[in-house]
């Protein structure tokens, strides 16, 4: 039954996954992933409270279960709840120091919370784990021009706008090149 829901949640199909997971967790109520994917199916149809609860639930069996809090801490943001956010992330990194998305969406929340020079450190800890990432030296770039930093800013700008084009993403290389005109 697990694997049905699993597939249901691929194909997405996230209503069928939630009925799939709510009767793998009604057989066996201590299947803590099942409570986490089936937050996950929440959290893409946009009910983030439901996926909140799920991704708690998973925590409460398995208090060191890196993704739930990971994607606990993506719900939270997607919430407006940042702080809410930035402890799950927080607990994520404990648990796994490397993991590429918690510090990557713990910056976003930095940021978006003006917390910059926390948002700079961990966008820099994004491109230590994953240097050819240009969205994080983008991110970076963004960080250090509202910390009055701009020839860092130019810089960052600089090497997104690289890695976008090397990548082929030809959106993402124009909209960096206009931001290193506005800053400029």
């Amino acid at each position: 039954m697990f694997t049905q829901a699993s597939t249901q949640l691929e194909r997405g199909n996230f209503q069928g996954a939630i009925q799939d997971f709510s009767q793998v967790i009604e057989l066996n109520p201590d299947y803590m992933e099942a409570y986490c994917e089936r937050g996950l199916a929440y959290a893409f149809l946009g009910d983030y409270q439901e996926a909140i609860e799920g991704f708690r639930q998973a925590i409460e069996i398995d208090p060191n279960h890196v993704d739930a809090y990971a994607r606990w801490g993506t719900a939270l943001a997607s919430v407006g709840d940042l702080q809410g956010a930035i402890e799950k992330f927080d607990e994520t990194l404990r648990l796994a120091p490397n993991f590429l998305d918690a510090y990557y969406n713990r910056g976003l929340a930095h940021y978006s919370l003006n917390n910059h020079e926390q948002a700079v450190e961990d966008f820099t800890q994004v491109i230590q784990l994953e240097p050819a990432l240009a969205q994080a030296y983008g991110r970076r770039g963004l960080a250090y021009y509202a910390l009055s930093n701009r020839s860092a800013a130019i810089s960052d700008l600089q090497q997104a706008a690289t890695l976008f084009q090397q990548q082929g993403d030809r959106v993402g290389y124009q909209q960096t090149l206009d931001l290193i005109q506005i800053i400029q």
